[in-house]
């Protein structure tokens, strides 16, 4: 626009000085005004803003100073970066001498948020394409300000809170019942466990746990007991996230955006691969990712909802439109997550519809009056005996019996249908909260996105790819929005979850999964100023499944033996996919042997560890390891002998005829795309209790050995159905909640 208003140099230095501003001292300056001749620094979002001041250079064959007056964010790393409507003004100085001037360069509405002017003079970067001059074309160094405009919404978080109070029961419950998981294969084949050894059993497992050391196992209770303890886990995680939400309050320190963080869930071992192909296995893994992406959603919305309130509270449009927008992010993939979850536990429901398994729990009254007996009377010589014989010393001993004296009563009876109902229970509960939150973010956003000046890059994080697999490279990509087209954006990845955007640099990475299931990562983008976070959700299928153990000798875990006794264990398995198997034993850490036997001689009567890793040769299929304990046979009940069952299998026969996996996401997480439901085969019925000295076999989940009863014999099997599940089950829950 051609100027129209003149001012002298005397009224303009009056001006300045009446205003505060600082005296120009450079021959050429221009500061803002309010087109009335009145300086000032702050405009509202109606007002015009004027430039006034003095052009001296005049371009070749032209009589008054002239120059384009940039209007740019404050500080922007582009001096040409116009935000004004309709770019930059082209203004001639028209007074003569100091070719003062007083002219419109941004009319309403206007943008909240803190601008300056750029003077470019000839050469002309428009015209001319001429690069910016310090020299010559000068940024004024005078800043102003549009203030926000009132804002209207903000975020309740009230029913979101009393959401998170009703889902705080349910992660309580998960988590007691958790501990239940391990059972649910083993109870099928040793209801005839005598009550003693069945309590025995499981509290020497739960004081291995409390105390961090390598307890005995076989293959079918090492394959439940991972994914008991991710789901055990994982519900203490949730306790956290909903205390946090119920307790959150408003932060007054808003200008950061939140990212993820995934410490927590790395700490638990995320990602997870299922150890063992199979349903139970597979869709406890699935359902356990889609619980760690509500955990991360969690984690971060909290502090987002206190950071839009905090920026309502000090009317900050800006920072309200960024946190509204990372809020609708974080609740929309607890949405995902939960619904995906939700769809998962069906999947296990159905394919074990009719197998016994929902339903195979223990009566609630028995189980928690057992637990108020130890509580009352504590472990009794026996058990302690039984404690001792696998090297715990008695400050071990009382430590584990404390821990479970600490334990809470269930509130259900421990079984699966239960577990899918807390599960199930924990999102929908938040499910209806989490809609409205997004519904109440989304007006804050929009109403600030009217009224703020966005400075920053808005990532815009791509569609996940399709036909991920593990340790197969899949291409991901982002992009960025920027209110300067010119402005330098870097790209940052975090592929393996350590909180260092350091895995990629530019808009597409590869990534090359380690684990089957729901996958996410984390990218970043800066345009050296402003920085925002996002994720991609990716579904991986699996590309190698890991070995499956078909026969374990001896049966038993934790085998007696005289000292120089020697005991022949062997293992045997099987790789789907074809694979080479390597099998390391140790024993007490150290490794005597490669292969599927180890010949071991009892050297003393203390208890010794023996170890065996079975792993293919694919780096991201898991391996198996099992440990047994050789006991000294000092230590046998009522001084008498046991004999050894035949090897037996274990496992189940069926398998998934198909695998599940959660669709990925762009920001918000990813629906579950469930394939065909898998089919499961049912474990092998046991054998039948043994007579006095005999032992029996069982095809499946193992028999028990029959002992001698009566004079030299342990006394310590009977028939006790009921109980014997009731105690493996009650001292089970002290199983430390979290390594």
């Amino acid at each position: 626009m051609v100027s129209s208003r003149l001012v002298s140099p005397l009224i303009l230095a009056l001006c300045v000085a009446a205003a505060g501003l600082p005296t120009p001292t450079h021959a050429q300056q221009v500061v803002a005004s309010d087109c009335n001749l009145d300086f000032t620094n702050t405009y509202n979002q109606g007002d015009a803003v004027c430039v006034t001041g003095d052009l001296d250079y005049v371009p070749p064959n032209k009589i008054f100073g002239e120059a384009y007056i940039y209007v740019i964010p404050l500080d922007s790393d582009n001096p040409f970066a116009d935000v004004s409507m309709g770019g930059p003004n082209y203004i001639i100085g028209s007074g003569g001498g100091g070719s003062f001037i007083d002219e419109y360069v941004w009319l309403p509405p206007l943008k909240a948020g803190q601008y300056e002017f750029v003077i470019d003079n000839h050469p002309f970067y428009i015209d001319d394409m001429a690069d910016f001059d310090p020299n010559k074309d000068l940024r004024t160094g005078l800043a102003f300000s549009v203030s926000n405009a009132p804002i209207v919404f903000s975020v309740d978080s009230n029913k979101i809170k009393a959401a998170a109070l009703l889902a705080l029961d349910e992660a309580n419950a998960l988590e007691t019942l958790a501990d239940a998981l391990e059972l649910i294969e083993k109870l099928k084949g040793e209801l005839e466990k005598s009550l003693k050894d069945e309590a025995k059993d499981a509290l020497l497992e739960a004081l291995c746990e409390e105390l961090e050391i390598e307890c005995a196992t076989d293959y079918n209770s090492w394959v439940l007991s991972k994914g008991a303890d991710i789901i055990r886990n994982l519900a203490e995680s949730q306790q956290k996230h909903f205390k946090a939400i119920i307790a959150d309050p408003p932060d007054p320190n808003f200008k950061a955006v939140v990212g993820l963080d995934f410490a927590e869930v790395k700490t638990i071992g995320f990602p997870w691969t299922p150890v063992a192909d199979r349903t139970i296995p597979a869709r406890l893994h699935a359902m356990s990712q889609q619980l760690a992406l509500q955990g991360l959603a969690y984690q971060a919305m909290v502090p987002s909802i206190e950071k839009v309130q905090g920026a309502t509270q000090a009317g900050d449009n800006l920072w309200s439109l960024l946190h509204a927008e990372k809020l609708r992010a974080y609740s929309a993939l607890a949405v995902s997550a939960g619904d995906a979850m939700i769809a998962e536990a069906d999947g296990l429901a159905a394919a074990l519809e009719g197998t016994g398994k929902l339903e195979l729990g223990l009566a609630l009254a028995e189980y928690n009056g057992w637990i108020d007996e130890v509580k009352q009377n504590g472990l009794d010589e026996g058990d302690r005996n039984h404690l001792r014989s696998f090297g715990f010393d008695e400050a071990q001993i009382d430590q584990g019996a404390a821990a479970f004296a600490a334990r809470p009563l269930l509130i259900d009876d421990p079984n699966l249908g239960n577990i899918l109902k807390h599960v199930r229970g924990n999102f929908t509960t938040m499910k209806a909260a989490l809609q409205d939150l997004d519904t109440q973010a989304e007006k804050v956003r929009a109403e600030n996105a009217q009224t703020a000046l966005r400075p920053g890059p808005k990532l815009l994080p791509g569609a996940p790819p399709m036909g991920a697999k593990v340790g197969v490279a899949s291409k991901l990509a982002a992009d960025a929005e920027h209110f300067d087209p010119e402005a330098m954006l870097a790209y940052a990845w975090d592929l393996d979850l350590d909180g260092q955007f350091d895995d990629g640099s530019m808009p597409t990475v590869d990534y090359v999964p380690t684990a089957p299931g729901a996958q996410i990562v984390a990218v970043k983008v800066s345009d050296g100023t402003y920085n925002d976070v996002g994720f991609i959700v990716v579904p991986v299928t699996i590309s190698n499944a890991p070995p499956e153990v078909t026969l374990e000798a001896p049966d038993d875990k934790a085998p007696f033996a005289d000292v120089g006794e020697m005991i022949a264990f062997h293992v045997e398995a099987t790789d789907k996919d074809g694979d080479p198997l390597t099998f390391t034993w140790t024993v007490d850490g150290q490794a005597p042997s490669d292969g599927p036997d180890l010949a071991f001689t009892m050297p003393d009567e203390l208890a010794h560890r023996v170890r065996v890793v079975i792993a293919d040769d694919d780096q991201y299929s898991p391996d198996i390891e099992l440990t047994k304990v050789v006991r000294a046979s000092k230590w046998i009940p009522d001084g008498g002998e046991t004999t050894t069952g035949e090897p037996t299998t274990g496992n189940e026969t069926g398998s998934a005829t198909d695998s599940t996996d959660g669709t990925g996401g762009t920001g918000t997480g990813g629906d579950d795309d469930t394939a065909n439901t898998p089919t499961e085969g049912s474990a092998g019925s046991a054998g039948s209790a043994g007579s006095a000295g005999e032992s029996t076999d069982a095809t499946g989940s193992s028999g028990d050995s029959g002992s001698q009863a009566g004079d030299g014999g342990c006394g310590c099997r009977g028939d006790a159905p009921g109980g014997a599940s009731l105690l493996a089950l009650a001292l089970l829950a002290l199983r430390r909640r979290q390594r």
